[in-house]
């Protein structure tokens, strides 16, 4: 009877990828990177990066990315401004649950890139989705279209605005504002994409305006210029210097420069303020303006880590913060009925000083939370560390393991299946562990990593807390942007004993049958 049910090794029916990749910076993940040369190249060519796309799990945010490309494939019409085809959404969820990774295959979906939207393809036939239900049904009818040769595409412009790809932006730097980091978001990508400089600040407009004056004011700017009442020994230049500078630079902070010493020889030498529009709405919608007329279909901005931004910020600048919110999603997208579509993703629900009304709604940010549905977690880490390859060979270890435990009668053979070749109760219990030791994440990297040693062992057991005990006490995670230092768990002896086995839990032994 020993031999009645022989199981395969893990190996056998079980792929692990080489690794799994997290993502931590959104900006790093949608464009195809490899090295800076690399992304720097991808950008160029608005080339997205497949794997971040591949290793993605859609169904459990289906909804929402139905919602989020149903806005971005609609045609833009801009006579027509009784049909606004922007939007705003605000998606909250714990760290480590995927917001950032979503943001990133948005993001890469969003530039129109052939290859990605193949591999989604792929994703959804092997789901079985049909036409209707595939989100590949938005490329088809509208962004495929947006992305052709006639059409640079949607600019997709990105900022994390704490962690690794946000420096301390909103921690020590809090002197700015949230709509200086969207200008220079928009300003890196675009110079990135095309090679030269868009107008976005104020005095930057300025200095491109300044050309049909030169000849006006050209001696009193030169006299300006070299003025000690105004500039110290090394800010005083020659005006063709100047000029050069203003007129041939790729480098967006000096022409800044430039345009704000042009700002203030109007205000100081000529004593008057240039018209020039300088509140959030309008320069705003000066930038999304440009670039339509640059040729690009819209505005994508996603910012990551919002709500941690906001919680290091005085009272007054989360009240500009969020009034920048609002009209992005709410002036520039339903009042001046302009493409633009605004992501935002936080960990905590948000704490208006606005309000509630006046930042989450429909027409303004719509409020999606993450992973409300408990059984999309065990769906995500599952899809993510194996694919089973011979799901028949399963039923083997079910009729093995029935022999001598009642759990796997308790719980059915759909179960079983479903969580081979782990112990659903082990994974509830490094997920408890993991979300309040480190997060949600590390919990993926614990079963991956106890997987790929138990398939190199050629084992024939279902894998059990014990067996990724091993991986969790010596793991390290830097949780971007929740503290300043390293979340670890650690043994605290160099020796342990392991704990006794609970009744009716699967040993490291093979059961005996007969």
């Amino acid at each position: 009877m020993s031999g009645l049910f022989k199981r395969q090794t893990l190996d056998q029916l079980c792929d692990v990828p080489d690794e799994i990749i997290d993502v931590y910076v959104v900006e790093r993940h949608i464009w195809q990177g490899g090295s800076v040369d690399d992304e720097a190249e991808s950008k160029r060519k608005r080339r997205a990066e497949p794997r971040t796309v591949r290793d993605f799990l859609i169904d459990p945010v289906r909804s929402l990315l139905n919602d989020v490309l149903r806005q971005l494939a609609m045609p833009y019409n801009p006579s027509d401004k009784t049909n606004p085809i922007g939007q705003g959404w605000w998606i909250q969820a714990e760290f480590g649950t995927g917001k950032s990774h979503l943001l990133s295959v948005v993001g890469a979906l969003a530039l129109g890139d052939k290859k990605v939207w193949d591999v989604v393809l792929d994703l959804e036939t092997k789901n079985k989705k049909g036409k209707r239900e595939s989100i590949f049904n938005f490329y088809e009818n509208g962004l495929a279209r947006k992305s052709s040769g006639k059409s640079k595409g949607i600019f997709v412009a990105v900022k994390t605005l704490v962690g690794q790809g946000g420096g301390t932006i909103g921690v020590t730097d809090t002197g700015r504002k949230l709509t200086e980091y969207i200008l220079d978001a928009v300003q890196d990508q675009y110079h990135a994409e095309t090679g030269r400089t868009i107008s976005v600040y104020p005095v930057e407009v300025l200095a491109g305006r300044f050309e049909e004056e030169l000849d006006l004011y050209y001696k009193r700017l030169a006299k300006f210029l070299k003025d000690p009442k105004y500039f110290d020994d090394n800010e005083r230049v020659e005006i063709e210097e100047f000029l050069d500078n203003l007129r041939n630079s790729k480098k967006p902070t000096v022409r800044r420069d430039c345009g704000q010493k042009l700002w203030d020889f109007y205000r100081k030498e000529l004593k008057t303020t240039p018209d020039i529009p300088r509140e959030a709405e309008a320069v705003l919608k000066h930038v999304v303006e440009t670039l339509i007329a640059s040729g690009f279909e819209g505005l994508l901005l996603i910012l990551d880590e919002v709500s941690l931004f906001m919680k290091n910020r005085t009272e007054d600048q989360r009240v500009e913060d969020e009034k920048t919110l609002v009209v992005l999603s709410n002036r520039l997208a339903k009042t001046h009925c302009l493409p633009v579509w605004t992501i935002c993703s936080a960990q905590q629900a948000r704490e208006s000083k606005m309000g509630v009304k006046n930042i989450i709604a429909n027409d303004r940010l719509r409020n999606v939370s993450l992973l409300q549905n408990e059984s999309n977690f065990y769906d995500i880490v599952l899809s993510r560390v194996r694919t089973l390859t011979k799901p028949e060979k399963i039923d083997d270890y079910f009729e093995d393991y029935r022999k001598s435990f009642t759990w796997p009668d308790a719980i059915g053979s759909e179960t079983f299946r479903r969580f081979f070749p782990f112990y659903k109760p082990a994974i509830d219990v490094l997920r408890a562990v993991s979300y309040n030791l480190t997060t949600l994440r590390s919990a993926v990297h614990f079963m991956h990593q106890t997987l790929k040693t138990q398939r190199k062992a050629k084992s024939d057991e279902l894998i059990t807390i014990w067996q990724m005990f091993d991986d969790v006490v010596s793991y390290e995670e830097d949780p971007s942007g929740t503290t300043a230092g390293i979340s670890a768990i650690r043994t605290k002896s160099s020796t342990s004993g392991k704990p006794t086995r609970r009744a009716g839990a699967p040993s490291g032994r093979r059961p005996r049958v007969g």
